[in-house]
């Protein structure tokens, strides 16, 4: 259920430390969530109240044993980007990702760098994104996942553009750099550096029907 109250505007996070918290951005329009620190926590950009609109994530620094350590769950037109996350056990040993990216409209996913996480760097939220939607994730570093770098989780996810990331794990339950289930989801893959375990360049990439050119093993 959302609320009739009209949406916060205009406004910036910045510079905070929280530990054992987090930061929760919800019926909010034009929001800037920057170089905070976040110990033991998450930031959650959701719907619950309202929809989210223009909410830009970027360069802040968390260490997370939650599940999730940035979560978009209905946002439109956002963005994640330069962030620092490095991810803890968890305490009931849920699988884990760094970033959930269920955003509408247009979306980046930039520059990030994701560490550690048991499951996935990057996922969906387990939600589908068709409907003219367009997300692009380029430059960002996945390094140590426990499964699996970017997965669509089986579900339509529209019009996804992968470019100059690198993957690299060596975690022994880590299957592919990316993995796309979804036979409707014909995603861009470009230029990625790819490692995992044995595998890599377009070895490492399980999407037979995205379009894959120019992706290549990753070196330290």
């Amino acid at each position: 259920m959302t609320s009739d109250a009209l949406p916060h505007e205009e406004i910036t996070v910045a510079s905070n430390t929280i530990i054992n918290g987090g930061i929760r951005v919800s019926n909010a329009i034009n929001v800037n969530v920057t170089h905070n620190t976040i110990e033991n926590g998450s930031i959650s950009i959701d719907a619950g109240a309202g929809r989210p609109i223009h909410v830009q994530i970027d360069a802040n620094r968390i260490v997370s044993n939650n599940t999730v350590a940035i979560g978009f769950y209905g946002a439109r037109d956002s963005s994640a980007t330069n962030n620092v996350i490095q991810m803890r056990p968890p305490e009931n040993n849920e699988s884990q990702t760094g970033i959930a990216a269920a955003i509408w409209g247009t979306s980046l996913i930039e520059n990030n760098t994701i560490s550690d996480s048991t499951g996935y760097g990057l996922t969906f939220a387990n939600w589908g994104l068709g409907g003219g939607n367009s997300i692009t994730i380029c430059g960002n570093t996945f390094e140590g996942f426990g499964k699996v770098g970017i997965w669509d989780q089986g579900k339509h996810v529209e019009t996804v553009v992968l470019l100059n990331n690198v993957f690299y794990s060596e975690e022994q339950a880590a299957l592919w750099a990316i993995l796309v289930e979804n036979n409707a989801n014909i995603w861009s893959i470009k230029h990625n550096a790819c490692r995992v375990k044995g595998l890599t360049g377009t070895a490492a990439i399980n999407a037979t029907k995205s379009i894959l050119s120019s992706n290549y093993a990753y070196s330290k």
